[in-house]
């Protein structure tokens, strides 16, 4: 059997598995391996986007922080005309 540029794998318990060898990469066109790199980068934010609400999950809510609700009001009074 020939050696191939990717390998696949799957199981129930790992799931999908990529595995690209270097060796081989050589073969790999341009194009091909600038579509690789920006696809690694979405993985990796993506991931980062899982340990950031891992993250909020385990933080404690501070009251204090985040948005909070201001009333505004249209009152001629406060217009700061005399």
């Amino acid at each position: 059997m020939p050696d191939r540029v990717v390998e696949i794998n799957y199981s129930q318990s790992e799931g999908l598995t990529l595995r690209f060898k270097p060796g081989s990469l050589s073969l790999v066109p341009e194009p091909a391996k600038e579509h690789f790199k920006a696809a690694n980068k979405e993985l990796l934010m993506a991931l980062r986007s899982f340990v950031d609400q891992a993250i909020d999950t385990m933080e404690p809510e501070v009251k204090g922080r985040g948005p909070r609700r201001v009333n505004v009001t249209d009152d001629a009074d406060n217009s700061g005309e005399e």
